[in-house]
């Protein structure tokens, strides 16, 4: 068993600062988990006290069920592939790949096994004689995966791998991570500060802020039931507008820049001070007018507002419409839309949305108010 278990993990410096604060995670065996968040939230930290390369000042780490807390790091059985490859640049792939099999006394007919393994798995074999300065960033990065399969360890932290790569590399390489960890089954977890990776990689998600875990699920659940604002804003791209807005009458309706909403809210679940934020997705609206009786029977919610900037991306086009109300960032609402199209900056928009797909939060403390 490779299952690993966070319980209460704290990190505190010397100087007092907390850089991660009670975390606790369980990775089941074969998981793929993301950590993710913004720079600074602590998600690197957590990692390398996993890997052991920072001291743990609370909490216990089990790996395989075991504690290890106070193994060193080459007592934990894992295996650590970093954003900067450390490649050593005199030594061929094969050489790179089988090193730390080499000192730690393996046969060269196992090392040379191993080796040429991962190579196939890493489409490296025709590259196991050259050296990492003949090899593109996508072809060394994989050559520092496989410096960590061949180690065939209980699990695999990888801290920002795909980092220093261009756009369209990242893309390829972020497939080529996936198909090789679920080929492999090695419990995996994984840092990175980009929300597109962490939404198309990992099994379950976990998302950080100042230290501390905000929600932990399924890719699917941290974007359809955010927990608070913060992982709403953080999740999807374009992000969710967020609104401003206020509770009237018996709280069924906010208003807002957007105008008077209905929401759909629980009882019980109205903020006492009525003060709330409005989120909608930008996917979540469709082009055309809304019908007027669906609009007074609250099915729909009529949008209309002047295009400031049409942004055209092949696939999609992105509306940023202005809402009355002045120049506040929190008035410029972001529509995505399809292909096809053609409003252009000074036109009017007329869209329309479903009252459920919006998302309310207590202003106050940012808690969901649908959960």
């Amino acid at each position: 068993m490779s299952a690993i278990t966070l319980e209460e993990i704290t990190k505190r410096y010397p100087d007092g600062t907390l850089a991660v604060d009670s975390l606790s995670l369980d990775l089941s065996d074969g998981e793929f988990m993301i950590l993710v968040g913004p720079s600074g939230c602590g998600k690197s930290t957590a990692l390398r006290m996993v890997a052991g390369l920072e001291e743990i000042s609370d909490g216990e780490l089990r790996i395989g069920g075991e504690r290890v807390n106070e193994l060193p790091p080459k007592g934990r059985d894992i295996a650590m592939v970093f954003q900067n490859y450390a490649l050593y640049p005199h030594m061929s792939v094969a050489r790179n790949m089988g090193f730390a099999l080499k000192m730690a006394k393996l046969s060269k007919a196992e090392i040379d096994r191993r080796v040429r393994e991962a190579a196939e798995i890493l489409d490296l074999s025709e590259h196991l004689e050259r050296r990492p300065g003949q090899l593109s960033g996508g072809q060394r990065q994989r050559v520092a995966m496989g410096r960590a399969i061949v180690r065939e360890p209980q699990a695999f932290l990888m801290d920002e791998p795909l980092s220093n790569l261009d756009a369209k590399l990242r893309v390829q390489t972020r497939a080529e991570i996936a198909r090789i960890q679920k080929r492999l089954g090695t419990t995996t977890l994984y840092v990175t500060h980009d929300q597109t990776e962490a939404m198309t990689l990992g099994d379950r998600v976990a998302i950080m802020k100042s230290g501390v875990l905000q929600q932990v699920g399924s890719p699917r659940d941290l974007y359809d039931t955010p927990v608070n604002v913060f992982v709403a804003g953080f999740i999807g791209s374009p992000p969710m507008n967020l609104l401003p807005g206020e509770l009237i009458g018996d709280g069924s309706v906010a208003r807002t820049a957007l105008g008077e909403l209905p929401l759909p809210l629980p009882g019980g679940a109205r903020p006492a001070d009525g003060r709330v934020i409005v989120g909608v997705r930008p996917e979540s609206f469709v082009e055309g007018a809304a019908d007027g009786d669906a609009v007074a029977r609250g099915e729909e919610i009529a949008v209309d507002a002047p295009v400031e900037l049409s942004e055209s991306l092949g696939s999609d086009v992105y509306l940023h419409l202005r809402l009355p109300g002045g120049e506040a960032v929190s008035e410029l609402l972001i529509a995505r839309l399809g292909a096809a199209c053609a409003l252009a900056p000074g036109d009017r928009a007329q869209l329309r949305l479903r009252p459920d797909a919006l998302h309310v939060f207590a202003a106050a403390d940012g808690r969901s108010l649908r959960a």
